[in-house]
C-alpha cells in the first residue's frame, strides 16, 4: 500500500476512536447515597460484621454515602495502623 491509501484507511479508524472517547467521557455514573442507619442495617451487603461497619463509619462526617464512599471508610478502617 502507498503512504496515501495507508492515511485514507486509517482515518475512520480515527473518526471512530474519536467519537468513542467522546461518548464514554459525556456519560457520568451517577450514584445513590443513603443514610448511615440505612447502611448500618445493611452490613451484611458489604461483607462485613455489624461492628465493623459501625467502625468505619464512626471516622465519616457525613450524614448520606454512595455505596463506594462506604466502601472505602471500610477499607480504610480495615487498614488502619493500630496505636
Amino acid at each position: 500500500m502507498t503512504d496515501k491509501k495507508k492515511q485514507e484507511a486509517e482515518q475512520p479508524k480515527a473518526k471512530e476512536n474519536q467519537n468513542k472517547k467522546e461518548t464514554t467521557t459525556n456519560t457520568k455514573k451517577v450514584e445513590v447515597a443513603y443514610h448511615k442507619a440505612e447502611i448500618l442495617m445493611n452490613a451484611a451487603s458489604f461483607n462485613v460484621s455489624n461492628e465493623v461497619l459501625s467502625g468505619a463509619l464512626f471516622a465519616v462526617n457525613k450524614d448520606q454515602l454512595t455505596k463506594s464512599e462506604v466502601e472505602q471508610a471500610i477499607k480504610e478502617y480495615r487498614y488502619k495502623e493500630v496505636k
